[in-house]
């Protein structure tokens, strides 16, 4: 790693993946992005690791390692999903409303 390389904040770097933030937070979490946490809640994503991340993900080898299998043969990197969240409100079948005559 550099000294004076490339910082990104999470908004940056969802930015430039397209990604939402809490997709960048889950990515930092699992070490598939690089950097490192500024303050109690802060984060900082080296450059390098976002180019690193996209060449994994576009299924093929850095061109310094040769030997890394690329193609149908190779294993798809797993998605990174969040759980969907709760709806809010009731649901049809609490709308409902017996009246007795």
């Amino acid at each position: 790693m550099d000294k004076h390389e490339d910082i990104l904040t999470v908004k940056e770097t969802a930015e430039r993946l397209g990604y939402g933030l809490t997709s960048i937070y889950d990515l930092f979490k699992a070490g598939e992005l690089r950097g490192y946490r500024k303050g109690r809640k802060g984060i900082r994503i080296f450059a390098s690791s976002i180019d690193e991340y996209v060449e994994r993900r576009m299924n093929r080898p850095p061109a310094s390692d040769p030997a890394v299998k690329s193609g149908p043969e190779a294993a798809p990197m797993p998605k990174v999903r969040r759980p969907a969240a709760p709806r809010k409100g009731l649901r049809f079948e609490d709308k409902v409303v017996l009246r007795v005559a």
